[in-house]
């Protein structure tokens, strides 16, 4: 049974930094592999790569600060800025929903699967995504020399 990891009582559409993994189902290498200290794409992983850089185009309250993805996890910087009261619902299925960052994470993992069927490419997540509020300009920057770093670690 899945069970949330999220902060109790924070408000995740509210401006902050958050770091973002998000893993592969089984930690299976569907996204690549690690050569020389620098990641060489699969096919899924360039799906991947072009669904991160087009995340703050599909959701202008979303700033890509830093990003890497690795043979079978993706981490993420990104700033979530809140939009004003007019921009923050949008017309979903069941009436107007609040921008949050659990909807942008799932709208691309959804984006992602939805292109790897299009493409025939064997793909799996795992459920749900791990997220850290960085609170302070030293977790920041903390967070932004694991994510430089991560390829050179395997």
């Amino acid at each position: 049974m899945y069970r949330s990891i999220r902060k109790k009582g924070w408000d995740y559409s509210q401006t902050a930094d958050y770091l973002i993994t998000i893993c592969t189902r089984n930690r299976l290498p569907y996204f690549g592999s690690v050569e020389k200290g620098a990641v060489s794409l699969s096919p899924v992983g360039e799906i991947v790569q072009r669904t991160i850089l087009d995340i703050p185009e599909v959701h202008s309250n979303v700033i890509l600060k830093e990003w890497v993805i690795m043979p079978d996890h993706i981490h993420l910087i990104i700033h979530f800025k809140r939009r004003p009261p007019k921009e923050q619902s949008g017309a979903g299925k069941f009436g107007p929903q609040k921008a949050t960052l659990g909807r942008v994470i799932a709208g691309f993992k959804a984006r992602v699967t939805s292109q790897a069927l299009i493409e025939n490419c064997d793909f799996e997540w795992q459920i749900g995504y791990h997220d850290r509020i960085l609170n302070h300009q030293s977790a920041i920057e903390n967070a932004t020399r694991y994510i430089r770093e991560n390829p050179q670690n395997l």
